[in-house]
């Protein structure tokens, strides 16, 4: 009985640590899958500070 009790521990952390790993694994995944629309999200903020610095440029120009 004393080495079911040992060994309980020992399992759970095994368990635990496969579901982590596997959790790991998706994170991964899904920051691949990700980052593709993260970089066109940062293209159009970048887009959108560039055009607000133009419209500035033309509003002096015309004043």
């Amino acid at each position: 009985m004393d080495d079911e009790k040992q060994e309980w521990p020992a399992v759970q952390i095994a368990t635990l640590t496969q579901q982590m790993r596997s959790a790991a694994s998706s994170v991964e995944d899904i920051k691949r899958s990700v980052q593709p629309f993260a970089h066109l999200a940062r293209g159009f903020a970048e887009m959108c500070v560039r055009a607000e610095s133009v419209r500035d440029d033309v509003e002096l120009q015309w004043t």
